[in-house]
């Protein structure tokens, strides 16, 4: 008994040897108190200022629920001083023995002040309790695998003002996002329906090593003891007859593993699955026509943002030319999942068989802890001779392709214009191909016949009739067009005398989908619009993908360009009248269950 005298005292001189040495006055409300409920620390200012108040030494601690300041006047002896007060009122993240440390307070320091916290524990779930868990997706993760901590909240009774704290990393380095939003059940336990609510987080290694992760937590405030929740479905409650409580999941420490050596891929995939898929826009394949690939790649585990893009295999007598990466993530049942699909455009050079190389992807397998790879196997292209536009083209890139242009003091060589791209055009030529003025002649002969029709329909009907026929024609072709296609032509028209190729196939795909609703790419609109306007739009998409491949700037690839061109043939171009009157239809959309 003399011993624990010995012992207190010993402890009320350290507290108020400690309290003499502070220069700034402070207390605390209660200095033992239950997890869940608050303190008050009152600091004397003194005329300080309360914001030169240091208040990190808090954090990680103590929440900070409420911050005021007070002021008044006291008479001592009849003499008035002023006081002044910043009061914090303080929540433990923590039970056990606590310490408020001294704060700074413009120079000087308070006193530490010693509390203890006494842990409370609730009841189960079934038994009109709340409990706290929370699971990982791994705990032998390696470097840049991504973790998946899910909290579950499992609720028996009513709690107010509730929210739950994300988990936070202590040791090692991690980034950690929120996954999702959170879900709300009901389940039984143990033979009673409890509610349970949980909440997905991302936490992504981005070091080898110790990795400490503290859990989440729950704060909120349910009936204090002594009264019953008979407000559980009501909707109001009584203030004053809510205690605050505090609730924590489990913490994890992990031990990070590293790359291994022994990897080959050029990209760091660690991953349950990845699956490469491909499709096709056509089986058929000719020289100078392009022909659509989409590529696919699935993996498990990982966000959209650890997949890059892919790295094609050369293949002689092709070119080929990625178009920009489509990414999407999605969470389901606890599950991360993450695709990017990429659309390639193959354009043959050659006729005969055409062999296109295997595409290989090494990852790494976190089941069976070895590497892997997603692959597409090699095909061989059975190319066929292209079409008498293609086939012109062709030949004229060919005679072109021998004459280099000359070489400017002070700039890059430029090189010549490759003969595999068949879908380019040729630049403009004072002496244009033969096969363009057949066409030209076949122009000037469909005129003249077309003249001749319309002087024997003006002798074999009556002007009235032919003038009401006329106006009904006009009057369909106007209301199945409602400006929407004049619109989309001014769109072009202004990427293409501003030579901009990316606004230019922006408006053209805007433009083909209201003529042709299932027309969805510039492929698909190649092969329904005119020949010299297929040529027009091949033009455009060669430019387009030089522009991806070149490492001039975006400036610099539009100028070479020069839309006008493209203009002259779009704004004489118009789409049979039947076709336009079937292009009013709007196409039919699956219904979304929400």
């Amino acid at each position: 008994m003399v011993m624990r005298k010995g012992i207190c005292l010993a402890v009320l001189l350290c507290l108020s040897s400690v309290s003499a040495f502070a220069t700034v006055k402070s207390q605390v409300s209660q200095t033992v108190i239950n997890q869940g409920e608050s303190i008050r620390l009152t600091i004397d200012l003194a005329g300080k200022d309360a914001d030169s108040v240091d208040l990190s030494p808090l954090e990680g601690k103590f929440d900070i629920l409420q911050r005021g300041q007070q002021s008044g006047i006291t008479i001592i002896n009849g003499d008035y001083q002023r006081t002044s007060e910043l009061i914090l009122v303080l929540l433990p993240k923590q039970s056990g023995d606590v310490t408020v440390p001294a704060l700074t307070v413009d120079g000087d320091t308070t006193a530490p002040h010693a509390i203890r916290v006494s842990k409370v524990d609730l009841p189960a779930a079934s038994e009109g309790g709340i409990e706290l868990d929370a699971r990982l997706s791994t705990q032998t993760p390696r470097v840049q695998q991504p973790i998946i901590y899910t909290a579950s909240l499992l609720l028996g009774q009513q709690v107010y003002n509730g929210s739950i704290e994300q988990p936070k990393v202590t040791q090692g380095k991690a980034l950690i996002e929120a996954l999702g939003d959170q879900t709300k059940s009901q389940k039984y336990v143990d033979g009673q329906v409890v509610t349970v609510v949980e909440q997905s987080w991302l936490i992504t290694p981005e070091q080898s090593g110790v990795l400490s992760i503290e859990g989440a937590s729950l704060i909120g405030q349910i009936p204090a003891q002594g009264t019953t929740n008979r407000t559980f479905n009501s909707r109001y409650i009584d203030p004053s007859n809510l205690r605050r409580f505090q609730l924590s999941a489990d913490s994890y420490e992990l031990d990070v593993a590293g790359i291994p050596a022994d990897f080959t891929g050029a990209t760091w995939l660690p991953s349950s699955s990845v699956v490469l898929e491909e499709s096709w826009s056509s089986d058929e394949f000719r020289v100078g026509e392009p022909v659509t690939r989409t590529i696919t790649l699935t993996a498990n585990g990982l966000t959209s943002n650890q997949l890059s893009s892919l790295v094609l295999p050369d293949a002689a007598g092709l070119k080929q030319y990625e178009g920009t990466p489509q990414l999407e993530q999605t969470f389901t049942d606890g599950k991360l999942s993450s695709t990017m699909s990429v659309e390639v455009t193959l354009i043959p050079s050659q006729e005969g068989t055409l062999e296109l190389p295997a595409l290989q992807i090494p990852w790494w397998n976190v089941n069976s802890d070895t590497e892997e790879v997603a692959s597409l196997a090699a095909r061989k292209m059975t190319v066929a001779k292209g079409n008498s536009i293609t086939q012109s083209v062709v030949q004229q890139i060919n005679s072109t392709q021998t004459t280099p242009l000359p070489e400017t003091e002070g700039t890059q060589p430029t090189e010549p214009k490759s003969t595999d791209s068949t879908a380019a055009l040729v630049e403009s030529s004072p002496n244009p191909p033969s096969s363009w003025v057949d066409y030209w002649w076949l122009a000037v002969i469909a005129g003249v016949l077309g003249s001749l029709v319309t002087v024997l329909c003006i002798r074999l009907f009556p002007r009235q009739q032919l003038a009401n026929e006329s106006l009904s024609r006009s009057t369909t072709l106007s209301n199945a067009h409602t400006g929407n296609t004049d619109a989309s032509k001014r769109a072009i028209k202004d990427a293409c005398l501003a030579n901009d190729v990316g606004a230019t196939r922006h408006a053209l795909i805007a433009w083909g989908q209201q003529v042709w609703p299932d027309c969805r790419n510039l492929n698909q609109l190649m092969r329904r619009v005119s020949p010299e306007l297929e040529i027009g739009i091949a033009e455009l998409q060669r430019q387009a993908y030089s522009q991806s491949t070149s490492t001039a700037s975006a400036s610099q690839a539009n100028h070479q360009w020069q839309g006008s061109e493209l203009w002259d043939v779009i704004k004489s171009y118009q789409p049979d009248a039947d076709t336009q009157s079937r292009s009013t239809l709007v196409p039919l959309s699956p219904l979304h269950s929400t």
